[in-house]
């Protein structure tokens, strides 16, 4: 019995592609090809990275200049309270402008004013001939940790004959309102009281302090 030995059977050919077919291939492949591609080369994800990069300068932005402005009300503010004490008054001829504040032995001080007065609050006499009386009137704040009271500032007045007059030299008079109780520490009082300078005298600045005097204006 004799085998019959098959041939094979030659491949088929592909059937030729008309121009619309071909064309509508190459754009799946293309496709497909655009679908395979890395996740960081595809637009979406470039784009989509670059709007959040935006986002997060302009809020970083943002809170830097927020926080600066801040810290400059912040500074401003605390200035505006600041009450500076005047550095002048270390002369008769250089004097704490009138109602400025200065430092003067355990007290910060201001001059309210020093004003004439007509007659003798305690006898009710005119100043006598050559002289006129002067009230000062100055408010006092303690610094300082012991309690004191501010007559112990031992106020003088001078003026153009440059001889220093207080509360105690002749001829004496009496006015104002003397505080004499003691100030604890921050705690506030206006002192007043009469001095009597001659009539000739002018151009008074009033002097605050025992060992180290500290020079007022009075106008």
């Amino acid at each position: 019995m004799t085998d019959t030995v098959s041939s094979p059977t030659p491949p088929t050919a592909a059937a030729p592609m008309d121009a619309k077919s071909a064309k509508a291939a190459a754009k799946a492949a293309k496709a497909h090809a655009k679908a395979l591609r890395p996740w960081y080369k595809k637009k979406r994800f470039i784009f989509s990275g670059i709007i959040v990069l935006l986002i997060v300068i302009i809020v970083v932005s943002s809170g830097t200049k927020k926080t600066t402005t801040s810290t400059a009300s912040g500074s401003t503010a605390s200035g505006s309270t600041a009450q500076p004490l005047a550095t002048s008054g270390s002369s008769p001829s250089s004097p704490v402008p009138l109602g400025q504040t200065a430092s003067v032995e355990g007290w910060t001080v201001k001059v309210i004013s020093v004003a004439p007065e007509a007659t003798d609050t305690a006898t009710g006499g005119p100043p006598p001939a050559g002289y006129l009386f002067e009230v000062y009137t100055i408010q006092a704040t303690r610094t300082d940790s012991s309690p004191e009271s501010p007559i112990v500032l031992d106020p003088v007045l001078v003026g153009s004959t440059k001889v220093q007059r207080g509360a105690d030299t002749n001829p004496m008079c009496y006015g104002g309102t003397p505080y004499n109780d003691q100030v604890d520490q921050g705690g506030t009082a206006q002192d007043s009281a009469c001095i009597s300078v001659p009539a000739t005298d002018t151009g008074l600045v009033l002097g605050l302090g025992v060992v180290s005097q500290t020079w007022f204006a009075t106008k």
